[in-house]
């Protein structure tokens, strides 16, 4: 072999040699560029707040957001809450840091937002976030939920002072001895798609109607032992849902109209880890959020099975969920997620 043959023998060897390069580099970088396509996209306003709440409305997006101080932990969200609304459409947002530090939101029938305060104010808030004072509640510790009925009066729960409904007006105070409820205090409360409003005290289920009149439900939740937080939701076809820390495993149980308890085992990937909450989107839809190390997972229910959605978000806390149209938008420890529905 001559000088000239060894010459384009390896010439032909490099060019082989850049040409796999070359295929390795388009591949990775078209890769990279899949991924970008899918990478979060925050909000600017809200990206280092904890986004503590969201509820889609229209084309607007009711945002309540916290800035815990760097010490905290991360699992921990601290006062105060400040409310911003977004337009999903256009992106253009406005915020109000002004208003007292809020504990619950909630729509009313004009899908109007509607405030609990850490000062037991109830505030009813504008679209341009202006707001006036609605009611206060003259004693009550921490307001962690506020509920809307569809004749427009609104159900305060409280951990000391029983359970308040307000229209505006008039004040109805359900609480013990005088009432059916066996506690002082509540937490968790839910509005079904009929207005009835539903909440539980251990192991007992409750209804209040349209007349405001209070139902104890003859079944039982089908757990005795009071410890642990038990989330309460309503699905698009009024079922009830109830997620329960027994102490071993987290439980889900789901109960339709009239109908009794029954157990749905959680998604596989969960391993029966705490389920961080479980609430129905703006369609009905249940959604709950549980950890897997190093990231938080979302699971919804439909056509009787866990769809679990892969978040490609490590290290945060997902907070709440809602959906826009083919869009999930969620509420994490970072800011604003948004992603498409598959």
């Amino acid at each position: 072999m001559t000088v000239i043959d060894v010459i384009t023998v390896m010439v032909k060897r490099i060019s082989g040699i850049f040409s796999l390069i070359s295929i390795i580099l388009i591949t990775v970088f078209s890769v990279s560029c899949q991924k970008n396509k899918s990478a979060p996209t925050y909000f600017e306003t809200v990206s280092t707040k904890y986004i503590n709440q969201v509820i889609a409305s229209g084309n607007k997006l009711w945002v309540l957001s916290s800035t815990p101080q760097k010490w905290v932990d991360i699992g921990i969200v601290l006062p105060p809450y400040q409310i911003s609304v977004i337009d999903l459409e256009t992106g253009e947002f406005i915020i109000n840091e002004e208003i007292p530090a809020i504990s619950a939101m909630t729509l009313d029938n004009l899908e109007k937002p509607v405030l609990a305060t850490f000062d037991r104010r109830i505030l009813k808030v504008n679209e341009d976030l202006s707001w006036e004072e609605f009611f206060k509640l003259p004693a009550a510790g921490l307001i962690q939920r506020i509920v809307c009925s569809q004749d427009d009066y609104i159900a305060i729960p409280t951990y000391t002072s029983g359970l308040y409904l307000y229209n505006g007006t008039d004040t109805l105070i359900l609480d013990t001895p005088d009432s059916t409820l066996k506690e002082h205090g509540l937490t968790f409360l839910v509005r079904d798609m009929d207005s009835n409003i539903w909440f539980t005290q251990i192991s007992d289920l409750f209804m209040i109607d349209r007349n405001k009149k209070i139902i104890r439900d003859p079944e039982r939740l089908p757990y005795d032992n009071p410890a642990g937080a038990a989330f309460l939701s309503a699905d698009k076809d009024n079922a009830l849902w109830v997620s329960k820390w027994d102490g071993n495993d987290h439980r889900i149980f789901k109960k339709a109209i009239n109908s009794y308890w029954v157990e749905i085992p959680p998604p596989e990937s969960s391993g029966r880890r705490p389920i961080k909450f479980i609430r129905s989107d703006s369609s009905g839809r249940i959604w709950i959020a549980y950890s897997q190390y190093p990231k938080d997972l979302l699971a919804y229910y439909e056509s009787g099975k866990w769809n679990v959605l892969q978040i490609p978000l490590n290290n945060i806390v997902i907070l709440d969920v809602d959906t826009w149209n083919d869009e999930i938008i969620i509420g994490t420890s970072e800011g604003i997620y948004r992603t498409k529905m598959k």
